[in-house]
């Protein structure tokens, strides 16, 4: 299975292909008046006259409601995007802005109220970097597994752990070596006393 595209619904089609033409510089595609597709590498933005909506069945789909989907576009330099869309965009949800997990995001509406959001996806080391969010969270979740398993095994801190396992192997050594020189004294104690009651009296002594 492939993802083919998303697809808007629109009273007015030229108003909103041209819009999403000019804030990504996509050149769309007319397949009649009444349906046009913007294409990019990973994936398609269809938009659809809610003419075309009548073979669907009535209501099927509905122009200016969409209160739940956002059209995502990656791009290298959210910010920069965002100075030269400033005077074609009239409802900026959220100004560039770095959210939790490492998205450089841009979140503005379509003249029909849909959302979009203009995103970068990662930076490291001060050079931006695309990187899949499931990646990232997959190895933040490998991080701290990792040290929640140290912090409980050591009863320390996760950084700590090496020496605390060094002082325990130490001490370890030590015991043995303390058990294992009692030992042999107490066993030099026994054969001293089994060696003085064994000793034969002398005949001629006074008893």
């Amino acid at each position: 299975m492939e993802f083919a595209s998303a697809r808007v619904i629109t009273d007015d089609i030229k108003r909103l292909v041209k819009f999403y033409e000019d804030v990504t510089g996509l050149a769309p595609t007319w397949y009649s008046a009444d349906f046009a597709e913007l294409a990019t590498p990973g994936s398609t933005l269809a938009i659809g006259s809610t003419s075309t909506m009548a073979m669907f069945g009535t209501g099927a789909a509905r122009s200016a409601e969409n209160h739940s989907a956002i059209s995502e576009f990656r791009l290298d330099d959210v910010d920069g995007e965002y100075r030269k869309l400033k005077t074609m965009i009239s409802d900026v949800v959220q100004e560039p802005t770095t959210m939790p997990w490492a998205n450089r995001s841009l979140l503005f509406r379509d003249p029909d109220g849909n959302l979009i959001n203009f995103l970068h996806t990662g930076e490291r080391g001060g050079h931006q970097e695309i990187r899949p969010l499931k990646d990232r969270l997959l190895a933040s979740a490998g991080h701290e597994s990792r040290v929640g398993r140290e912090r409980f095994k050591w009863g320390v801190n996760a950084p700590n752990w090496r020496k605390s396992s060094i002082l325990l192997k130490a001490l370890f050594f030590w015991s043995i070596s303390l058990y294992a020189s009692v030992s042999i004294c107490l066993s030099v104690q026994r054969n001293c006393v089994r060696t003085v009651s064994h000793t034969p009296r002398n005949p001629g002594s006074t008893p």
